[in-house]
């Protein structure tokens, strides 16, 4: 994995409540609630509002 955000995927697995996976995207949701993801966003899944690809992942939600 190309690492574009300086988080590595170690930091973001760490402290992981569930993992999910799409066909070409991953989500991770963190015990602090925050929701990070990474891949393929062309319609919109991974909730950032945009439809810009992750190459790394990226924080999308921050818990409340």
């Amino acid at each position: 994995m190309v690492s574009t955000n300086a988080v590595p995927p170690s930091v973001v697995h760490a402290g992981a409540q569930a993992i999910a996976a799409g066909y070409y995207h991953s989500m991770v949701l963190k015990g602090d609630g925050t929701v990070w993801a990474t891949g393929g966003n062309e319609d919109g899944q991974l909730g950032d509002a945009t439809k810009n690809n992750k190459n790394s992942f990226a924080e999308v939600f921050q818990g409340e």
